[in-house]
């Protein structure tokens, strides 16, 4: 997980990110407040004394101070994150259902409460504004391949975390690539599969997702073991397309071995590929492709059983 950034400041409406607690038009009960001995940190009152402590809690208790999970706004979810994610969430964490805005460590809390989501792979920011309001920056995961495992499959974001297979992630991705050949179990949803096959298949997948479709690609075939960076041959990938043809990819986009060709210069090859025949298939007969060889690729026709 990244390091979460919090920044925790009460805001005054239609002035983005001014302080609420600013000198001009202040007003009598926060002037009250203010001069029974108020203290100002990062945008969060810090009231000491008797008289300003009776003082803050009749602010806290005002309905413009009080918080309620409709009024936690986070970037726009994509759509394959559940429609009630920021409510289920905050219930998941036993968040009351109104809070004061003025609550010691808010900002903090819902920043780890975001931070602990499968679906977020980053909390950028989180603010307080006036009237009692949250905006909370994320950044979410994006599942870019299904592993297909015996009995089901389960979605992983492009650096092989395991997310969770919702309706909304099966209705996005139903062309999505599919991870085949995967000897190990899944990891916790949240975490990394732990597998590094499974990590440099899911660097695959998300370096071919905008082709996937367009070019009829089928499923990434898994080595039996990693890549190795002294070992040219090792852990090579190989991709299925629609109409039965195969395509030799080599190492994935995270080998370290310095006779791979690039993934970019790959992609570039079945684009003229298909720019020049069409089809990754001759005259309806599937293709060995080998997209390995440093020159050019080469190709000739699969026997009738298959490679």
């Amino acid at each position: 997980m990244h390091p979460v950034r919090v920044k925790a400041r009460a805001t005054a409406p239609g002035r983005g990110a001014a302080p609420i607690a600013g000198r001009a038009r202040l007003s009598p009960l926060r002037q009250a407040v203010l001069g029974a001995g108020a203290i100002v940190a990062g945008g969060w009152l810090v009231v000491v004394g008797w008289p300003a402590w009776t003082a803050w809690q009749q602010v806290a208790r005002r309905p413009d101070q009080q918080l309620t999970w409709s009024r936690v706004h986070v970037t726009q979810p994509p759509d394959w994150i559940p429609p009630r994610f920021v409510p289920d969430l905050l219930q998941a964490r036993d968040f009351p259902a109104r809070l004061p805005l003025t609550r010691p460590g808010l900002a903090e809390d819902l920043a780890a409460a975001f931070a602990s989501s499968p679906w977020v792979e980053r909390v950028v920011s989180v603010r307080g504004q006036y009237p009692a309001r949250v905006e909370v920056e994320l950044v979410y995961r994006r599942p870019v391949a299904l592993v297909a495992l015996p009995s089901s499959e389960v979605p992983i974001d492009g650096r092989g975390v395991l997310l969770q297979l919702t309706r909304q992630v099966r209705d996005a991705h139903e062309s999505s690539p599919r991870i085949v050949g995967v000897k190990s179990s899944p990891a916790i949803v949240g975490q990394a599969w732990g597998d590094p096959v499974v990590t440099h298949a899911a660097a695959l997948a998300e370096a071919l997702s905008p082709h996937w479709s367009a070019w009829g690609l089928k499923a990434i075939e898994c080595p039996n073991s990693p890549p190795r960076a002294d070992h040219l041959e090792s852990g090579e990938f190989r991709l299925r397309t629609g109409d039965g043809s195969v395509l030799l990819w080599g190492q994935s986009p995270l080998s370290e071995h310095p006779g791979s060709i690039p993934t970019e210069l790959k992609i570039a090859r079945i684009g003229q590929y298909l720019k020049q025949f069409s089809s990754f298939a001759e005259a309806g007969v599937p293709q060995q492709i080998d997209l390995r060889p440093l020159r050019e690729i080469t190709r000739k026709p699969l026997p009738a059983s298959g490679p």
